[in-house]
């Protein structure tokens, strides 16, 4: 079959399955297949495809019908430019989080300081970060040991080294080691709840580790839990950035104010109007 005649067979079950932008869809995936990008596949349209290729697609394409998120049958997301290896164990990083990322490099210390990920999943943030700031280094904190094994594998591809390590930690039961120096603590927890995630797509709902998403009834346990431990700390983070749920900033403000009453803080809005990130930081004391 050529690609043309793949593509479209993939778009129509794709459209049965009601999975959305089916042809966007069966395209990327028979690109990922291929080994080669979207605008090959546009401008190969008749080219043959070998039986072996055409087999590797239509399991793909089975696996996409099932509402198994595109980022699972590939094993891999693009974020903030860089490629992370992803699994069923870890959240898949949004779009939106790299809000997140580009409030951090605003405000980041200019010098040596310690990026502290707290519920690192694939290790998107904080790795993304200490790459982007390469004075720093990183250490990423999860529950599931096998979301840290993700982190592991996702810092090796980017090559950190040293730079990144991850460990174990259940914000419920242990505080994070404060590091030396400026702390940079970066936090996409679970924010859901449980109204909003029985609401979610198939591919969240179905497919992503709901211990990644929800947070007791108002979606803020985790958070709550977070700044308990944070207020433990000698010294408060030089820089605090989080994502939540449009609603939930009111008291995120709040506790963060507590925290932090020093700090300027700012919430931001993602690209659909709705707030998405806070971001508190220490304000630049004036020269004597």
């Amino acid at each position: 079959m050529t690609v043309r005649e793949l593509a479209s067979s993939a778009t129509d079950r794709l459209k049965r399955a009601r999975v959305p932008d089916p042809r966007r869809e069966a395209e990327s995936l028979l690109a990922h297949a291929l080994g080669k990008d979207a605008a090959w596949i546009v401008g190969h349209a008749d080219d043959a495809v070998r039986p072996p290729a055409a087999k590797a697609y239509a399991a793909m394409v089975a696996r996409r019908a099932r509402h198994e998120p595109f980022a699972h049958v590939v094993g891999e997301r693009w974020f903030y430019g860089r490629k992370f290896r992803v699994t069923k164990d870890v959240l898949i990083p949004r779009p939106e989080t790299e809000l997140l990322i580009e409030a951090v490099l605003a405000v980041a210390p200019k010098g040596a300081a310690t990026i502290v990920d707290i519920g690192a999943g694939s290790g998107a943030i904080g790795l993304t970060l200490a790459a982007e700031l390469p004075r720093t280094k990183a250490v990423l904190y999860d529950v599931s040991k096998r979301a840290l094994d993700v982190v592991a594998r996702n810092a090796r591809a980017l090559k950190l080294g040293r730079r990144a390590r991850g460990g174990r930690l259940d914000i419920f039961r242990r505080n994070p080691p404060e590091p030396e120096g400026d702390a940079v603590v970066a936090a996409n927890l679970p924010y859901l709840p449980p109204a909003a995630w029985k609401k979610a797509a198939p591919e969240v709902r179905l497919r992503e580790p709901k211990l990644a998403l929800v947070s007791g009834s108002d979606g803020l346990r985790h958070y709550r839990a977070l700044f308990k431990r944070l207020a433990r700390w000698r010294r408060r983070p030089a820089v605090l950035a989080i994502e939540a749920e449009p609603g939930q900033f009111p008291e995120l403000r709040r506790m963060a104010s507590a925290l932090m009453p020093d700090a300027d803080i700012a919430v931001l809005k993602d690209l659909h109007g709705d707030d998405r990130v806070l971001v508190a930081s220490e304000r630049k004391r004036p020269v004597a």
